[in-house]
């Protein structure tokens, strides 16, 4: 049997942070003009969220982390969409159909008016389907940017992060984190102790692990049961 390991999908059904984000949060950052560690709040405002901070020798910044979009009502969608993850998650036929629902009525939270151009509903559907669905989509990485180029509109996601490694540790750092890893369990684990300090990626991808022979037997089994289902 092969010793290689991969994460228990049956598992990853469970995974739920109910907790919403209450604001403000508290965490650390860095002043952008002489890179000293100050303390944050993280807000929002009018749909959008922004970062305040404020430097003993350079003064008050505010950054805009998150800008709201105007054409999607991202709140309420969520709050959909977890619902009915939770409703799959209890339903053994008819997923497909529920699916089919669930999208039609989420066109609600889509505003064509304020949408870029180009924009419609089915294409920020299948926008979200590109990531959910990748390894069904694409045959490789190279394949998705060769769609985003064929369409008329250019998405862009940018995220950066100050890394934490075993030279920098800050047990300060760690304890306003606000980028957690959710283990399959439930659990909430700072970014930084899950890759380096207690470096918990190990013990939890242990944890939940299965071997590959063992995998693939429960990937046929579910596939097979659905076919009987449908």
């Amino acid at each position: 049997m092969s010793t290689t390991t991969v994460l228990n999908g049956e598992a990853k059904k469970r995974t739920a942070v109910k907790n919403k984000c209450r604001f403000p949060m508290m965490t650390n950052s860095l002043c952008p003009e002489c890179l000293d560690v100050i303390e944050a709040r993280i807000n929002r405002d009018e749909g959008s969220v922004y970062m305040e901070k404020s430097c003993p020798k350079h003064g008050p910044f505010r950054e805009l982390i998150s800008p709201d979009p105007k054409f999607l009502d991202v709140e309420p969608l969520m709050d959909k969409m977890s619902r009915v993850a939770e409703d799959l998650g209890k339903k053994r036929i008819f997923r497909k159909l529920t699916i089919a629902r669930a999208l039609q009525s989420m066109e609600r939270y889509f505003h064509q008016d304020r949408a870029p151009s180009g924009w419609t509903f089915e294409t920020c559907v299948d926008f979200m389907m590109d990531f959910a669905d990748f390894r069904k989509r694409f045959a490789d990485n190279k394949a998705r940017p060769k769609k985003v180029a064929e369409t008329s509109h250019r998405p862009l996601l940018m995220a950066s992060m100050h890394f934490q490694d075993t030279y920098n540790y800050q047990i300060e750092r760690v304890q306003r984190c606000v980028v957690q890893y959710a283990a399959l369990d439930g659990r909430l684990y700072p970014f930084c102790t899950y890759n380096c300090g207690p470096c918990h990626r190990g013990r939890v991808e242990k944890q939940f692990a299965v071997p590959l022979d063992r995998y693939r037997a429960m990937s046929a089994q579910k596939r097979r049961s659905g076919e009987h289902k449908n």
